[in-house]
This record gives C-alpha cells, sequence and structure tokens, in this order.
C-alpha cells in the first residue's frame, strides 16, 4: 500500500479550515448571550429606579418635601447671650445684659429709591446717634468723612435728576479714557471721590442728612442676604415708636439681643486682659472672617477680638438661636424661630483682683512717685507677676506706663508681650547650667577677683572684696566673675591669666540657651493669652558676648517668662505652663456647675542627674541673697518686711535710650527682681513674684534703691500678712 506522506499534513490544513467556520459560528453564540444578559440587567436597573421613584412620591413625600424646605429655606442666626467671666473669689469681671436691637431685612424686590425714601422717614422718627463707641470705650464717629462722601455719591446718583453730574470732576481726557475702558469704573470713582470736596465739604452737611446717609450705609451692610443691625443698643422709646408704627418701616423690626459689660472699679487694670468683643457692624474680624465662616459663623456674627474673649471665644459665644425668614402678603421679612439658643459658658479666672488692685496701685504710686527725679529722667514703666509656681495660676499680672503727663496707665498684656535685659536674675540658671556640666562644684572656691579678657576691659563684680566664694555665695553676692568662669569653662576654655584669648567652642551658645529655656527663659511660656511674644535672641555668636550672656546682659526676656523661671526653681525643676482660666461652668437652676478646671501642666523638668542636689544650691543662694551676711538684695526683702520669708535675687542691666530733644544716646539701668515665698523646710511655696522696671535709672546719677525690691516687698507683706488673713 502506498503511503501518502503528506497525509497528516493535509488532515491538519483541513482541520484548521473547519475550526475558522466553527469559530465564527460561536462568536455569534456569545454576542447574544451578552446581549441578552445587558437586556435583562438593564430591566432589573429600571425597574430599580421605578420603584425608588415610586418611594420617593408616594411613600417618602413628605420627608423629602421638608428637606427640599430645609435646602431652600432662608435662616437667620443671632448669638445668644454670651458667658460671664469672673475672678477667683467670685468678682463679676465681664457678663452680657439684655439689650434691645433694631434691625433691618430688605422687604422683596425693594429699589434703592424706595430705600432711601425709607431710611429718611426712619430718621425722621427715631433718632440714631452719630457717634459710636471704639473698643477702647472712647466715642469716635459713627460714619466717617469717606463713608460721608460715599454715601452722598451714592444718593446723587440713585435719587438725584443728573445720573452723571459727578463726571464733571474728570477731566475730558480722564473722563475719555474711562468711556473707553482705558481707565476701569473703580479708578474713575477714586478720582470722583477725591474731587468731591470742589462741589459739596460733606462735613458742613446737616446732621439730619449725616443720619440719613449713616442709616442707609447700615442698611446696605452685607451680605444681602442677612439681617442688618441699625441700633445695637436701642431704647424702649425707640422700640415703641418703631413697634406703634410698625406698618410705616417695612423691613426694620426690633428684636431682644445682648450687650457686653465691664468690671468698672478701676476698669484699666483688668480691661485689655480681658480684651473686647465686637459690635454687629464689625462683625468678623477681616483676617479670622475665613475661620470663623468656616465653623458656621455668619459674617456679621460678634466675637472675641482681644484677651480672654478672643482666646476663649469657643466657650463663651454658646449656641445661637435661629430664626426662619419668610415673607407676608406685603414682602416683609418676618422671623419664626426654629432653634433655641444656649448660653455661653461662664468663665473664672485665677486672677485675683484684690491682689491685681493692690499691685496696680503699688506700681502707679512707684510710677508717678518718682516721676520728675533727675535718676529717673526714663524710668516710664513697670511690670509685675504674681503666680502660683504649683500650679502656674496667675494671681496678678499688672503693666503700668507712663503718659506724656507723666501719669501711670495701666496694661496687663505687656507683661507678657515685652521685654527687656533681665540682669542678674538669671544667675540661677548660670549656676545651675555650671553644675549640671560639671565645669563647677557646689564645694569649688573661686576667687571673686576682676578679670582681663585680651581685647576687652577689665571685668568685676558690682561689688568687690567678697574673697574666694561657693557656687551658692555666687548667688547670694551677685557676682558677675562666677558666672564668667562658669561662661568660660562651658566654652572650652579656662581663665588663668590677664589678657589671655577667650575661645568659645561650636555649640556653646547653643547649650545655654538650652538651660536657660529649660528654666522657661527665651522660650514662650505657654500662656492661655493672644500674641505672648518670646523676646530677643542676640544673633552674634562670638567669644566677646559669651559672659554679658551669663549673666543677663544680652536676650531679652518678659516679666511672665521670669516668673515662670522663678517658678521652676521654686517648685523643683518643673516648668509649669502659666494660665489664667481656672475653671468653666454653666448656671443651672440658680445654681452654678462646675464642667471643667484647668489642670496643671508641666511642660518640661530640669535636665541631670542631681537636680535637686543643684537646686538646692540655687535656692539657698538665693535665700542668702535675703538673710545672708553679705547678701545683696535689699531690705526691702527683708522677713520683717514681706511678712514672710522670701527667697529672692535682684538684677541690674545695662541699656540705652535715646533722649527724644537732644537725640543723645543715654547709658540706662534697669532693675529686676524675682522671689518666692515662703522659704521654709517641708512647705511648698505659695507664690512667686517677678518685676522688672526698665530704664529705673540714669548710670550717672545715683541710682537709689532698687525700686522692684520695694515694690516686691510691699506686695508680699500684703499677700502673707492682709490678704491671708
Amino acid at each position: 500500500m502506498f503511503f501518502n506522506p503528506l497525509r497528516k499534513r493535509d488532515l491538519d490544513r483541513r482541520r484548521r479550515s473547519s475550526n475558522i467556520f466553527s469559530a465564527k459560528e460561536d462568536t455569534a453564540k456569545v454576542i447574544n448571550k451578552r446581549l441578552q444578559i445587558i437586556t435583562v440587567v438593564i430591566c432589573v436597573l429600571f425597574a430599580v429606579i421605578g420603584v425608588r421613584l415610586v418611594q420617593i412620591q408616594l411613600l417618602s413625600q413628605e420627608e423629602y418635601t421638608e428637606k427640599l424646605e430645609a435646602f431652600t429655606a432662608q435662616n437667620q442666626s443671632f448669638t445668644a447671650s454670651r458667658g460671664g467671666i469672673y475672678d477667683r473669689n467670685g468678682t463679676r469681671l465681664a457678663w452680657s445684659e439684655k439689650a434691645l436691637m433694631i434691625y433691618y431685612y430688605p422687604p422683596e424686590n425693594i429699589s434703592n429709591k424706595e430705600e432711601w425714601a425709607l431710611a429718611e422717614k426712619f430718621v425722621d422718627v427715631i433718632d440714631i446717634s452719630l457717634t459710636k463707641k471704639n473698643n477702647n470705650g472712647a466715642e469716635q464717629a459713627a460714619i466717617t468723612d469717606r463713608q460721608l462722601k460715599d454715601m452722598h455719591y451714592l444718593y446723587e446718583t440713585q435719587m438725584g435728576e443728573e445720573k452723571d453730574s459727578f463726571n464733571s470732576l474728570l477731566t475730558d481726557e480722564e473722563l475719555a479714557d474711562w468711556k473707553s475702558g482705558k481707565m476701569d469704573d473703580d479708578e474713575a470713582y477714586a478720582l470722583k471721590i477725591d474731587r468731591m470736596d470742589d462741589i459739596v465739604d460733606v462735613t458742613k452737611l446737616d446732621d439730619h442728612t449725616k443720619k440719613v446717609y449713616l442709616t442707609k450705609m447700615l442698611m446696605d451692610q452685607s451680605p444681602e442676604s442677612e439681617f442688618k443691625v441699625i441700633i445695637e443698643d436701642a431704647t424702649e422709646e425707640q422700640t415703641a415708636i418703631l413697634t406703634e408704627r410698625q406698618t410705616e418701616f417695612g423691613g426694620f423690626q426690633s428684636i431682644v439681643g445682648w450687650k457686653r459689660d465691664y468690671y468698672k472699679n478701676n476698669d484699666d487694670v483688668i480691661k485689655s486682659l480681658l480684651g473686647s468683643v465686637s459690635s454687629s457692624t464689625q462683625g468678623l474680624p477681616a483676617d479670622l472672617s475665613s475661620h470663623y465662616m468656616g465653623l458656621g459663623y455668619s459674617i456679621n456674627q460678634r466675637v472675641g477680638i482681644s484677651g480672654v474673649e478672643k482666646q476663649y471665644e469657643d466657650l463663651l459665644s454658646g449656641t445661637d438661636k435661629v430664626y426662619s425668614i419668610s415673607y407676608d402678603e406685603n414682602g416683609i421679612g418676618q422671623l419664626t424661630q426654629v432653634q433655641d439658643g444656649k448660653n455661653g459658658y461662664d468663665l473664672t479666672l485665677t486672677i485675683d483682683m484684690d491682689l491685681q488692685n493692690r499691685v496696680n496701685d503699688k506700681l502707679t504710686e512707684v510710677l508717678e512717685r518718682e516721676n520728675g527725679k533727675a535718676a529717673r529722667t526714663y524710668f516710664d514703666s513697670i511690670y509685675f507677676v504674681a503666680m502660683d509656681p504649683n500650679t502656674g495660676e496667675v494671681l496678678a499680672m499688672v503693666a503700668v506706663q507712663k503718659d506724656d503727663e507723666g501719669k501711670a496707665t495701666t496694661d496687663p498684656t505687656l507683661t507678657y508681650l515685652l521685654s527687656e535685659r533681665a540682669g542678674s536674675v538669671v544667675k540661677m540658671a548660670t549656676v545651675y547650667m555650671g553644675l549640671d556640666q560639671g565645669v563647677v562644684s557646689a564645694v569649688e572656691r573661686i576667687p571673686d577677683t576682676p578679670i582681663q579678657i585680651k581685647g576687652s576691659e577689665a571685668f568685676a563684680s558690682s561689688r568687690s572684696n567678697n574673697g574666694n566664694i561657693t557656687a551658692q555665695q555666687a548667688i547670694a553676692y551677685s557676682s558677675n566673675v562666677y558666672m564668667a568662669h562658669i561662661a568660660i569653662r562651658l566654652a572650652g576654655g579656662a581663665y588663668t591669666t590677664a589678657n589671655q584669648e577667650l575661645r568659645v567652642d561650636d555649640g556653646t551658645f547653643e547649650l545655654m540657651r538650652t538651660y536657660y529655656n529649660m528654666f522657661g527663659l527665651g522660650v514662650k511660656t505657654g500662656i492661655d493669652l493672644p500674641d505672648e511674644q518670646t523676646g530677643y535672641v542676640g544673633p552674634i555668636e562670638e567669644a566677646g558676648k559669651i559672659i554679658p550672656f551669663s549673666i543677663g546682659q544680652y536676650d531679652t526676656y518678659t516679666a511672665m517668662q521670669l516668673a515662670q523661671y522663678v517658678a521652676t526653681v521654686a517648685n523643683g525643676g518643673n516648668r509649669i505652663e502659666p494660665h489664667v482660666l481656672k475653671s468653666v461652668s454653666e448656671v443651672n437652676s440658680d445654681r452654678k456647675t462646675v464642667l471643667y478646671e484647668v489642670p496643671t501642666k508641666i511642660l518640661s523638668t530640669l535636665a541631670g542627674d542631681n537636680v535637686a542636689e543643684n537646686l538646692k544650691v540655687v535656692q539657698d543662694g538665693m535665700r542668702d541673697c535675703v538673710v545672708g551676711e553679705r547678701g545683696i538684695c535689699p531690705s526691702t526683702l527683708d522677713d520683717t518686711n514681706t511678712g514672710t520669708k522670701l527667697a529672692a535675687k535682684t538684677g541690674t542691666s545695662e541699656n540705652t535710650v535715646t533722649d527724644e530733644e537732644t537725640k543723645a544716646v543715654i547709658d540706662t539701668a534697669t532693675s529686676s527682681v524675682v522671689a518666692y515665698g515662703p522659704y521654709e523646710d517641708g512647705k511648698e511655696p505659695e507664690i512667686v513674684f517677678a518685676c522688672v522696671a526698665p530704664n529705673a535709672n540714669v548710670v550717672t546719677n545715683d541710682p537709689g534703691d532698687n525700686l522692684c525690691g520695694e515694690i516686691v516687698g510691699d506686695i508680699s507683706n500684703y499677700y502673707f500678712t492682709e490678704k491671708n488673713k
């Protein structure tokens, strides 16, 4: 039999040929199957949609109707009564009282001409003041000259017969540029306003016209969809007139609101600390409007704009009353309350107003008493802080400044906003640093004799003949030389001979600042008040600055930082965050319920293996400054004058001022004192004091006593004898 060698190839070809035809057949089946599946899916989806439509239209119609109404409804919020602020003893510092408010909400489809007529009719029967109080309580114009020009322009262009009467204020060339688009509308308007004096002096408009302009300006406040406050604290007579003639004043209505009032007894002593609240006209601060509006505030809502009022806005503000807005048959907006408001929480501060007032009186007495003395020519301010070193509660914070007439004015915020070179009061931190770094020991004695660094003048302590002294004595005697030895050793050197060069290893300034920061010097204290400052940080890190740095003659610190610093020494090494808020409460059935008490917050603790031992050296040095045989603290800090046993340290730092008249640069000295008490074994200290008197004396004159020593002694005696009786 003949065997076909190509048979296998022919069979394969034939098989492939049949696969091609069968593949076409299979593809058609697959397509038909997929179309069937898609058709089924589409039918199911339409069925689901149909069922859902039936559910929405029949079963859930009422629910979705309510949602649509809520979405399209116009609502208006009115702030609920703001919470009160009290001192630690219950003295009322800030509170809200009911006040009548007249507001305007534009009727439907009202024209500008109709609004002008409405404004004039309103002013004819309801008097509106052309002055208002600013945030400091001072009277100022309710409408500025510029605003008068704007409103006069609007009145003439909207009500006048000639719509382009102000075009005459533009030159022919400017007018041509404006009409051709080369000059935009804003620029043309600005030129017209600037030149309006050529036509009319708006300052000489009669009061009635000014009041009409003011009313219309308030009616035009943004945003258009919200109520506009016309009179924030209306009298009963004004609201009675409005109610009696309501039909004549479509859009004007009255409602019960609130007004803010503050502590009246010597109010300056606490006023800037408490801060203030914006008016409805001011509304949200421009720089924070986005923040507040993101939280649901309206643009004209009243908020705290400074001090405690700003810091604790979220607690004081409460929950708004919400009203829905509807229009009656006359197109007049009507308010219907849809959500109850809730008053803000009450705040109790750590401040003791008795102590605050006493400190203010003493600082004022000293500042005014010293006014006119030659040695005190440039002495114009004092800063003072009293604080609990164990909790951080600020008991008093006072700053007084001398005005142009030599009278003392008060602003407590300066205690954490302004800084000065503190001088020798920083020496406790320097000694602790030296002990912890091991460059000195508690028992080592260093001769307190002048040293001479190459290229600089001799450096000595303020008082000579101290002999060989220990670290504890260096604080009591306020030895500059001892601190210089610490700084030189930290810098990698050692003083052995006069006129030697001073080397400074890299990182020495950073190391020193780290230690000062641990005590609270040169860093934010964390006080719960806005805009705290840290002071000046010397930018030059060279050998010649290292010794002044060690004795408080380089960087600057606030009085609040000094209080935190001495508290860290007094309480055993914990840097406590100072705070003015003590607790938060609300009123329930005529009883206050405390909801929250501010806890003690430890920001950091002192580093080192022998914190307690090294701090004991520092604390004993401060006590010896008061009672030691050669202690440098003034007699005003003696136990008999302070009502307790104090540990203290004085400071004097060099400064310069430029005389305003002669323009001469004058050398001055700043006085300071930090102290705490009582200083007794087994007893926690109750209070720390920090006092700074910038430019207290002219260096060329006899400085007299450290004024801060007198102040701290007097306040300590009051606190431990009169206050705590």
